[in-house]
């Protein structure tokens, strides 16, 4: 499976926690392989209890501003 782009929001909860440990601190340009262990209980059920070996490379960062 490939998909060429992907936005991921970094730190939230609906973004796995080893997306976000695994990406935090990268910059542009960088890449990097890693698993991710999906739990049993995932739907859709073609990933459920699977480990899925991830290759990314980030292609540009958006910072997201909160008023204060």
């Amino acid at each position: 499976m490939k998909q060429d782009e992907l936005t991921l929001h970094i730190g939230v909860e609906e973004t796995f926690q080893a997306f976000s440990d695994n990406l935090r601190g990268l910059s542009p340009g960088d890449e990097k392989s890693f698993d991710v262990a999906y739990p049993e209980e995932l739907v859709p059920e073609k990933l459920a209890g699977k480990n899925v070996r991830f290759h990314a490379n980030v292609k540009g960062l958006r910072r997201k501003d909160c008023p204060s």
